[in-house]
């Protein structure tokens, strides 16, 4: 892949065709093009992030001219996202910055996009989109995450296995106030529970 020859944001969607059994498959391809500035990492992926805690990634910035601070401006357009000036050249060439990525205990597990738009104050044609990334996960995860029967008998008891375990600890932990709510109006009780 070679960027296209436009400044500017581009989207472009990548369609790989199977036999015909097989459903096609498409890839978005997402990025923006400049010239006049240049990032690392050119996009920011903060991984797996437990709500309520927090995770921070560096930001460098250079441009070919010098950069007056006062017109710089950087924008997180991604919930729970923010960006902290940590230093700059003499020259305004170099700059780096914390991007801050920090949802709430209350915040909902799911995947987060977004952007930290970095624009030149005064020349309109000069506006970066850093692409953001983030999964919000919950503190707690079972292996599996899911338990398949496939076809059952009536009234044929089934075991399985399934542990808990919490992702800010390596060793078990002992689980206070915690509760199994099976569905006994479905026919799922459950008879033996092992902690």
């Amino acid at each position: 892949f070679s960027s296209p020859k436009v400044q500017g944001g581009f989207r472009h969607e990548v369609t790989v065709d199977f036999n015909a059994e097989q459903e096609s498959l498409k890839i978005q391809l997402l990025g923006t093009v400049s010239n006049w500035i240049a990032t690392d990492p050119a996009a920011i992926h903060f991984g797996e992030v437990i709500a309520g805690d927090k995770r921070r990634k560096t930001v460098r910035l250079q441009v070919n001219e010098g950069w007056p601070l006062a017109q710089r401006r950087l924008e997180a357009l991604m919930p729970y996202t923010y960006v902290e000036s940590l230093e700059t050249d003499s020259q305004g060439k170099k700059s780096g910055y914390e991007v801050l990525f920090e949802p709430p205990a209350s915040a909902p597990c799911k995947v987060v996009e977004g952007d930290i738009v970095i624009s030149w104050t005064g020349h309109e044609e000069r506006v970066f989109k850093l692409p953001c990334y983030a999964e919000i996960v919950s503190e707690w995860v079972s292996q599996p995450p899911q338990v398949v029967f496939g076809l059952v008998g009536d009234n044929t008891p089934l075991a399985f296995k399934v542990v808990i375990r919490n992702r800010r600890h390596s060793e078990p932990r002992f689980m206070k106030g915690y509760r199994l709510r099976p569905e006994p109006e479905k026919g799922i009780t459950l008879s033996q529970v092992y902690s």
